[in-house]
C-alpha cells in the first residue's frame, strides 16, 4: 500500500469513496508538513509512518459527510 502524498481535494474524495469503510486515514509529517492519505482499512497510522521513515506526525481520519 502506497499512501498518496499531498493529494488534491478530489483525490481525497476518490480515496474515501473507494474505501470499504468510506474513510481515509491521514498523517502529517511534523518536519516537512507533507500530508499522506490512504484507504482507512489498508494500514494503521504507525505502520505508514514507519514505512515512510516519519518520526513525528499528526494523524486523523477523513470522511465525506
Amino acid at each position: 500500500m502506497q499512501p498518496v502524498k499531498n493529494p488534491s481535494n478530489n483525490q481525497i474524495l476518490e480515496i474515501i469513496s473507494s474505501s470499504c469503510e468510506r474513510a481515509a486515514k491521514w498523517l502529517k509529517d511534523a518536519q516537512t508538513g507533507d500530508m499522506y492519505f490512504w484507504q482507512a482499512e489498508k494500514a494503521f497510522h504507525r505502520n505508514v509512518a514507519e514505512q515512510l521513515g516519519i518520526k513525528e506526525y499528526e494523524k486523523g481520519i477523513a470522511v465525506n459527510e
